[in-house]
């Protein structure tokens, strides 16, 4: 965190999204319960990053290419259709992209309350990647399957994750 702090501003804070799912009774799963569940994910509950902040990708991307583990850059955050970058995704699924859509509209259904808006963000990390590629990091979702494969928990958060490896 010290070498974060050193970097220069703006910083941006990315609060997750959770949502609670089903159990293996059909039975809607308590919020403390989504918690724990969620707390086991390698996607944090709360992510803040700076420009020069070093990080990796939690999630494949384009497979051989950019996948878990890739290391790059926050070179700058950028507002979702106003970035000349492309937003990262995963090949041929057009699901990211219509989760980001939700998340956008649950963050305007939300702009009311000034606690939780005011941690979310509008614009995203725009990554260079040492493997090429510079992409705008938008919200995924990470869930947790019981042993039926429904989904208990979802927590919608950016699929990088914050790292000073130096």
């Amino acid at each position: 965190m010290y070498r974060l702090r050193a970097l220069p501003l703006p910083q941006q804070t990315f609060v997750a999204l959770d949502f609670p799912g089903f159990d293996s009774k059909h039975q809607r799963v308590p919020m403390t319960k989504t918690k724990q569940l969620l707390d086991r994910l390698v996607a944090v509950e709360k992510l803040v990053l700076r420009i020069g902040a070093q990080v990796m990708l939690i999630k494949n991307l384009k497979q051989g290419r950019l996948v878990n583990g890739s290391v790059g850059r926050v070179i700058a955050f950028e507002e979702i259709g106003k970035s000349q970058f492309e937003v990262a995704k995963e090949d041929n699924n057009r699901k990211d992209k219509d989760r980001l859509l939700h998340r956008v509209e649950l963050e305007n259904a939300q702009s009311t309350n000034p606690e939780h808006s005011q941690a979310q963000a509008t614009k995203w990390p725009v990554v260079q990647f040492e493997s090429g590629p510079t992409l705008l990091c938008v919200p995924v979702s990470f869930t947790v399957e019981n042993s039926a494969g429904r989904v208990e928990a979802q927590r919608d958060q950016v699929r990088v994750l914050g790292t000073i490896l130096e």
